[in-house]
Order: structure tokens, then sequence, then C-alpha cells
């Protein structure tokens, strides 16, 4: 595995074991995850357009955005 690998696996573990992060997988997978399945399959088929469509109403979630704020900045990216 190399260091790229590495890091991303660090910092999804990190997101995923976080308050915020169990909190944004609930909201997410509140629509029986069906969002996210088809934002994957638009993804898989290089549709890049149509993976943002399936994922705008959840971005639009004031909820939503302050949890990923929350986590970006918890990540020293923000």
């Amino acid at each position: 595995m190399n260091s790229n690998s590495q890091d991303l696996q660090k910092t999804m573990e990190t997101v995923l074991n976080s308050p915020e992060g169990k909190q944004l997988l609930k909201i997410l997978r509140s629509d029986g995850g069906t969002a996210m399945a088809e934002a994957t399959a638009a993804i898989k088929k290089g549709l890049e357009q149509e993976a943002v469509n399936a994922m705008t109403p959840m971005l639009d979630n004031p909820e939503v955005r302050s949890l990923l704020q929350s986590l970006n900045k918890n990540l020293n990216h923000g």
C-alpha cells in the first residue's frame, strides 16, 4: 500500500469514527442509501454531473453542510 493510500485510509477511519462522521452517515443512509447508490453508479460510468445531481438534495441539507464543515476543520483542511 503506498503512502497516499495509507493517508486516505487513515483519514477515512478518522472521519468514520468521529461523531460527525457517524451522524453524516446516518443522514446519508436516511433515504435507504438511494442517493449514494445513484451517485456511485454515475461515478463508475464517468457521469460526474449525474453524481452531483444525485447528491445535491443531501448536500443542500444545512445539517449535512455543517457536519462537512466540522469534519473539514477537524481534519485541518479549513
